[in-house]
């Protein structure tokens, strides 16, 4: 019996006779904000990956879209620069230029200003593929 209330002491305050084991929906058990960074920062390198690998596929391309419009931009940002840096892949087809998709993962961030970098990439890489085929 020592070893659990050892355990219910940890979490709750009050004297000995009236702990309570915290609701887990409650407040106080958040991880903390490293652990939380470290996700978030892991979570991106999987995205990474999912878009250079399902970025030359336009049967992808708004499922890709729809997470860029669900994340923030720091997460949009990588995700149009991983889809940018597929311009030169031997991966890529015709049909599913990085340059088209960048822009349209451009066009689901609400705070464009923040993606100044990505945009103008983007605006070159358009201006290269209409060099290369004009309309």
């Amino acid at each position: 019996m020592h070893g659990r209330s050892d355990v219910v002491h940890g979490f709750s305050e009050g004297p000995p006779g009236l702990r309570r084991v915290p609701q887990f929906a409650g407040v106080g058990l958040r991880p903390p904000q490293a652990k939380v960074k470290k996700y978030v920062a892991g979570l991106v390198l999987n995205l990474d990956d999912v878009f250079r690998k399902r970025a030359p596929d336009p049967d992808w391309h708004e499922v890709l879209l729809l997470i860029v419009a669900q994340t923030g931009e720091h997460v949009a940002g990588q995700a149009v620069d991983t889809i940018l840096d597929l311009e030169n892949s031997k991966a890529t087809t015709a049909a599913a230029p990085p340059a088209i998709l960048a822009l349209r993962a451009l066009s689901e961030v609400r705070r464009i200003g923040r993606l100044n970098e990505q945009s103008i990439r983007t605006a070159k890489a358009l201006t290269r593929q209409l060099e290369q085929k004009p309309l």
